[in-house]
């Protein structure tokens, strides 16, 4: 599962851009904080151009979206707070309600909060793209957390409780189907949707979460 990592990879399959994804615990070790490294940064994704490490998957996004020519038509003043609100709204809203289970899972998607964090995001999409007609580094990231969410979660929502979540924002759906049609989210060469543990069970959310969702 690359997970957060997921925008850097996919941008460099789309722009060609030769990389090496190292995903070891040895190797990770030795660059992350986290895990002993005596260094800034502190946990995956890392990604190193030149010796020079940036971490944050918002941050190495701007910085390997730059090296892969992602960047041209960016406002680079609000493509970090672009990011962070991505962040705000799947990660730690959709994500965070999901972690207490499917009573407060359904009690997010139907309250005002999710509504008023999606509502941000989707306004912010000036379309197709964020910044109109070509696709930046920021397309990649909340295309990237799209599917994770939607292989994970969002998908079996709908399928088994009728729960179209992201029905009323036009945008991002049109944005992540844009992306999603791109090569490199279709390619499967490091599985990059796998939504299950060896044994079988969901990586991301638990079967109690559906069970509970009523």
């Amino acid at each position: 599962v690359l997970g957060r990592s997921g925008s850097l990879v996919r941008m460099c399959e789309h722009t060609n851009v030769p990389y090496e994804h190292i995903n070891d615990f040895p190797s990770i070790a030795q660059i992350c904080s986290a895990f002993g490294a005596q260094n800034g940064n502190f946990a995956p994704p890392v990604a190193v151009i030149n010796d020079k490490a940036v971490s944050q998957s918002t941050a190495a996004c701007l910085f390997v979206g730059k090296r892969c020519g992602l960047t041209a038509g960016m406002d680079e003043d609000t493509a970090p707070q672009l990011l962070m609100d991505i962040i705000d709204t799947f990660e730690g809203g959709l994500g965070g309600a999901q972690g207490k289970g499917g009573a407060a899972l359904k009690a997010f998607l139907e309250g005002p909060r999710w509504a008023a964090l999606a509502g941000n995001v989707d306004r912010s999409i000036q379309g197709p793209f964020y910044f109109g007609e070509t696709m930046t580094c920021v397309d990649f990231f909340l295309a990237n957390v799209m599917s994770w969410f939607k292989a994970n979660l969002l998908d079996r929502l709908e399928a088994e409780k009728g729960v179209k979540a992201l029905a009323p924002f036009s945008k991002i759906v049109g944005l992540y189907e844009a992306m999603s049609a791109l090569p490199a989210f279709k390619t499967n060469k490091y599985n990059l949707l796998v939504s299950t543990k060896p044994d079988g069970s969901n990586f991301f959310a638990s079967d109690e979460v559906f069970a509970n969702y009523k």
